[in-house]
């Protein structure tokens, strides 16, 4: 749907480039939306299904803080092939602390509270995460969390 006209076009999925946090699409339009998508699912049987899950959550589990105050993933992945955990790793952060804020050392891109943590220790801790990753590797991390002051 484009914006300033409020008309629809239908688009073959052949015409559609979708990746990575991105969608392109041939004769591409600046301010279109996609309203509906109808997606082919493949079917699988239940068992298959419920180990794949067991899996991952397992996997989850033993990747990643639970049980403890946070967020979820703080940054976005600035590409498919690389993540923002890994950069933060990298850069020497797993377990760094501002305060009552720190960095995971279960998983380097969760920010996790460590009791008593303030809006400002957390802000302060994401912005020199960004800091010291871009210093390192020249790459700004971008927030997925939405930070909302009131």
């Amino acid at each position: 749907m484009y914006r300033n006209r409020w008309t629809t076009t239908l688009y073959k999925k052949n015409a559609l480039k979708i990746g990575y946090r991105s969608m392109t699409w041939d004769n591409h339009i600046p301010d279109a939306i996609v309203v509906q998508a109808n997606l082919v699912l493949k079917t699988e049987n239940k068992h298959s299904i419920r180990q794949d899950a067991r899996q991952r959550l397992k996997y989850r589990k033993s990747t990643q803080p639970i049980g403890c105050a946070c967020a979820g993933s703080f940054f976005k992945n600035p590409s498919s092939e690389l993540s923002a955990g890994y950069l933060i790793e990298q850069a020497g952060l797993k377990g760094y602390r501002i305060g009552h804020a720190a960095v995971s050392s279960r998983h380097a891109n969760f920010i996790i509270n460590l009791g008593q943590a303030t809006s400002q220790e957390i802000e302060d801790l994401m912005h020199f995460i960004q800091e010291k990753v871009f210093m390192q590797f020249n790459v700004q991390l971008q927030p997925e969390v939405q930070i909302i002051h009131v």
